[in-house]
């Protein structure tokens, strides 16, 4: 990922992480030098890349943006950036009673995107701020193949954040944006299911899904940078909210379904251990309680949204040793029940307590020598399964099954660098 934060004093940090979440945690937690003296600060933009080197390379290329002084009390900044996307796939199987391929389809897709963008930020007074902003997206989606078509979208995606300082260390945020959902150009193409030996269809109507995100912050820094305290709570409706729809009456294949909603609550804390004698340790806890809904395409009956579970929680350590370029750390998380309906098929899955750690040493020049230790308590993993002969609302079953299987551990030792 490459993202671009902005900080308390107006300036502006681009950088690049495999972790975007966490990463800017490690900005407002203090724990990023370039960054540490400048808190609180916001996450502007973020763009996924596809490696390490190419998002190096393109954090010196994002966007052109021009930032504006009105006064004492106002800031305008506005820009824009551009994109290309290309998809080529062509879709073969062999045909046991033909000794050749046979092509079942190929699609390709082209898609030129530009966003303008414009931020305002308000200082109302010493302690209350207003940072408004809104992205206006265009795209042409062209299309070849089975759909030989072209489309042209364009978007509006405002975002207004306002915070209060309750104190030099408090502060209460309310956000409510609006967030348009990139499409994936494979959903546009025919694809294999190795799992469940079928074909899926693919769609060239899709739409990307919109998003209303609200939320209420509370966050708290503790003393002497000792680590912060955050609860939220928020409430998201989802337009054209995408999952499997019937296409036919018989095949299902990624689509746009209905509206959804999503709210609960979460609440994030992290603590520097410099009181147990461990100055450059942090351990960081993380966890959501949540509920959705969302009119099931096949049923017609109220569902959670798919994979979506209903709580989550995860407790993080790690320990930097500068003087000898070691990290070490380990991760113990647990999610809630999840499930998901397609149109001849329904399952639901309880997930095991995971815990995960790792080590990592710098060697020589970039290059660092990693040892991952995945699934350490190799706890259960339980699946219920119901396959049904045709539709699911005909009640036809094939067949069940309750899948009781204890996860592996897994052990990876590798080394990486720039070349």
């Amino acid at each position: 990922w490459v993202y671009i934060v902005q900080c308390r004093d107006g300036t502006y940090y681009t950088g690049y992480t495999k972790n975007i979440e966490l990463r800017f945690e490690q900005h407002n937690s203090g724990l990023v030098k370039s960054t540490k003296d400048r808190r609180p600060l916001k996450l502007i933009y973020y763009e996924a890349c596809l490696d390490e080197r190419d998002s190096m390379k393109r954090e010196k290329i994002l966007r052109a943006a021009v930032t504006t002084d009105l006064g004492a009390r106002h800031e305008i900044e506005y820009g824009m950036e551009g994109a290309l996307n290309s998809l080529d796939k062509r879709f073969n199987f062999i045909d046991p009673d033909d000794s050749g391929d046979n092509v079942v389809e190929g699609t390709l897709v082209k898609e030129k995107r530009f966003v303008g963008f414009g931020s305002h930020s308000f200082n109302l007074s010493d302690e209350a701020t207003i940072h408004s902003s809104v992205n206006g997206e265009y795209s042409n989606i062209i299309q070849e193949g089975p759909a030989n078509k072209s489309r042209t979208f364009f978007y509006l995606k405002p975002r207004f954040d306002f915070r209060y300082e309750l104190s030099s260390s408090s502060q209460i945020r309310a956000v409510v944006s609006r967030t348009v959902s990139q499409l994936d150009f494979d959903d546009f193409a025919i694809r294999y299911n190795a799992t469940d030996n079928e074909f899926e269809k693919g769609n060239p109507n899709l739409v990307p899904e919109k998003t209303w995100r609200n939320s209420l912050t509370y966050e708290h820094r503790l003393p002497s940078d000792g680590g912060t305290f955050e609860v939220m709570a928020f409430y998201n409706l989802i337009n054209d909210h995408i999952d499997k729809i019937a296409i036919t009456p018989d095949t299902q294949a990624t689509g746009n379904v209905d509206d959804a909603k999503q709210y609960g609550m979460r609440v994030k804390s992290s603590f520097r251990l410099a009181s147990l004698g461990l100055p450059d340790a942090i351990l960081r806890a993380d966890a959501t309680v949540q509920g959705s809904s969302i009119m099931d395409p096949f049923t017609g009956e109220t569902r959670p949204l798919r994979w979506r579970a209903n709580r989550y929680w995860k407790v993080n350590f790690q320990h930097d040793i500068s003087a000898v370029n070691l990290s070490y750390g380990m991760e113990i998380s647990k999610s809630g029940q999840a499930e998901r309906t397609e149109m001849d098929d329904h399952i639901v899955m309880t997930n095991p307590l995971k815990a995960n750690a790792f080590m990592e040493i710098a060697t020589f020049g970039d290059m660092k020598l990693r040892l991952d230790a995945r699934n350490l308590l190799r706890n259960r993993r339980i699946m219920d399964r119901t396959l049904y002969a045709d539709h699911i609302m005909d009640n036809n079953i094939l067949w069940q099954k309750d899948q009781d299987r204890n996860l592996s551990r897994k052990v990876t030792l590798s080394l990486r660098g720039m070349f």
